[in-house]
């Protein structure tokens, strides 16, 4: 994937629902389970944004994604990603 549509991995053409599929089978062909634990994650862009989302499917009692400055986005963006 280019970096630009990785960067740019949240408009409609972002799979959303399939990739929330995805993580939902890999969760429970990798058993993972992170309940009972708080997890400190990136906040970011593109696909790297889905981090936090993954942890919360797994059941982490807390979740925390961080962002700051970067070559790949600004703070604000990955936030906003993030959220």
């Amino acid at each position: 994937m280019s970096a630009d549509l990785d960067r740019y991995a949240c408009d409609a053409r972002f799979p959303g629902v399939q990739l929330v599929r995805f993580i939902r089978r890999e969760i429970e062909r990798a058993r993972l389970d992170l309940k009972g634990l708080r997890v400190l994650t990136e906040a970011s862009v593109g696909y790297r944004r889905v981090t936090p989302a993954l942890a919360a499917l797994a059941g982490a009692d807390e979740v925390y994604a961080v962002g700051r400055d970067s070559v790949a986005a600004s703070r604000k963006e990955a936030e906003e990603q993030t959220g």
